[in-house]
């Protein structure tokens, strides 16, 4: 698939270079904590002893992969000093404790609140919410009938969330924790960036109405955060159970402490997603990129690549993350649009709960590969060959990931069995009566072809009765487009 036409082309790159001129660069390691270092030990020696042969104090720890924070002495100087830290034989890593930013702090871009909206009332309003285009993109209304992601706990490591407001309360929100202030109260503060985490509980909550939230501030109110805390968000969503982790933040670089992080009990620990960054450019950022981590670009309601969007080969899917309408601060709305692909990646982020509530016995790493295999390929502007910079495999595709799960479920009750078998029965025969269809034609269409071929037939009934009768569904692959 073309990025765009020629003539779009023309006239977005005009915006882009006035976007790249108006935007700060890519945030880089040059920005750091001043006077300090993460140092990952290989137990030899104790870390306070090790800290105080350099005039260093020992602040905060992660013992899950043996980091340490150290507090440098103000006089000296700190690279140089880094650097002695790292030819210790006692020291596997040493790397300054990077300042990381939200996406959206790099961009022109803010929550705009919605100053007409009408109250709450979950599942019907606002409309703008439940009925806006990102919905029907990515077939989540059609999902929704048959998962609505509970049993999931996904984790949402961002700049915190605000408790008041009618979506968060309608919610199920774990206690979380706060990074930035060391406390169990994960609260928004005032700032730049106010709204940026509640913003992005709201896409999770509007694609896995029914998941648990579990916050996790690790960026502060201008929408700084420190990679210290962010290390230590990512293990502990892990460590609490939480099955996917939300990651709407990036940077240039990966340290060896981040890597190992991310790396902290395998594949199957948690499902984690990250946006791939705003700075309209080909450039690979962390950890989107990182082999354990689902890269994220975002579109614009015409299907194409968002002009913000970074890309590159390490885009696994790509997500709506234009004008995304989600939940604000503010008592006088509550409600507004913002652009960025901290926006796209809850969408995938909401995709795994209400695959994983759908069938919580699958593998993480299962899971990201039926969301891959899922993915629409076909888009307004043409079709993809993945894997594309851009799009990656393809649109974040919430029903067919879903429905590949349900094959054989022609009633919704969760479980194949005679019942199933008799509607399908009713299917073939033409013989509906009795009005046990799914809601729409398209939904006991897609459940009912057992053997894929696009077809409900007498083949799809033996095939289902062959299965029930051995017992073999979980042998079965999903079907998906090839």
């Amino acid at each position: 698939m073309h990025r765009k036409t020629p003539l779009i082309g023309a006239i977005l790159t005009l915006m882009v270079l006035v976007f790249i001129l108006a935007a700060p660069a890519a945030h880089t390691a040059s920005d750091a904590v001043p006077n300090q270092a993460i140092v990952a030990l290989n137990g030899r020696i104790p870390a306070d002893i090790i800290a105080r042969n350099y005039g260093a104090v020992v602040i905060d720890s992660i013992p899950q992969v043996g980091a340490y924070l150290l507090a440098l002495p103000e006089k000296g100087d700190s690279d140089s000093l880094i650097q002695r830290l790292c030819e210790n034989p006692a020291v596997d890593t040493s790397v300054e404790n990077q300042i990381w930013r939200l996406p959206e702090t790099d961009q022109i871009s803010q929550g705009f609140p919605d100053e007409n909206v009408q109250p709450f009332l979950r599942g019907e309003s606002p409309p703008s919410y439940y009925e806006q285009a990102a919905t029907y993109d990515i077939g989540l209304d059609s999902a929704l009938l048959l998962a609505d992601g509970s049993g999931i706990t996904v984790a949402v490591i961002d700049n915190g969330i605000v408790r008041d407001h009618p979506l968060v309360l309608a919610s199920s929100i774990a206690t979380g924790y706060d990074f930035v202030d060391d406390d169990s109260d994960p609260i928004e503060e005032a700032g730049t960036m106010y709204g940026h985490g509640t913003f992005v509980t709201g896409v999770v909550l509007l694609t896995a109405p029914e998941c648990r939230i579990l916050p996790m501030r690790a960026f502060n109110a201008e929408g700084e955060g420190q990679l210290f805390d962010i290390m230590q968000a990512i293990i502990s969503a892990k460590l609490q159970g939480a099955q996917v982790i939300n990651m709407s933040f990036s940077t240039t670089q990966l340290s060896p402490t981040l890597n190992a992080a991310l790396n902290s009990g395998g594949a199957n620990q948690s499902l984690m997603v990250a946006s791939a960054g705003n700075d309209s450019a080909q450039i690979t950022t962390y950890p989107a990129a990182h082999n354990l981590v689902m890269g994220i670009s975002a579109i614009n309601e015409g299907e194409y690549v968002a002009d913000f969007s970074n890309y590159g080969e390490y885009i696994e899917l790509c997500a709506p993350g234009v004008d995304v309408y989600s939940a604000l601060p503010g008592a006088e709305s509550g409600w507004g649009t913002w652009s960025g692909t901290s926006f796209s990646t809850p969408f995938v982020a909401g995709v795994a709960a209400l695959a994983l509530s759908k069938d919580p016995d699958r593998s993480l790493q299962s899971v990201r590969q039926l969301m891959t295999d899922a993915a629409r390929i076909e888009l307004a502007g043409g079709t993809i060959v993945a894997p594309d910079i851009y799009y990656g495999w393809g649109l974040i595709d919430a029903w067919e990931t879903v429905a590949s799960l349900s094959i054989g479920d022609l009633d919704g009750s969760g479980e194949r069995d005679s019942t199933d078998l008799q509607l399908m029965s009713d299917f073939v025969n033409g013989n509906q009566n009795g009005g046990w269809g799914p809601p729409t034609a398209g939904l006991s269409n897609r459940l009912a072809d057992i053997n894929c071929d696009g077809t409900v037939s007498i083949l799809d009934l033996s095939a289902m009765a062959r299965l029930l009768s051995n017992g073999r569904w979980d042998k079965v692959l999903p079907c998906v487009r090839p």
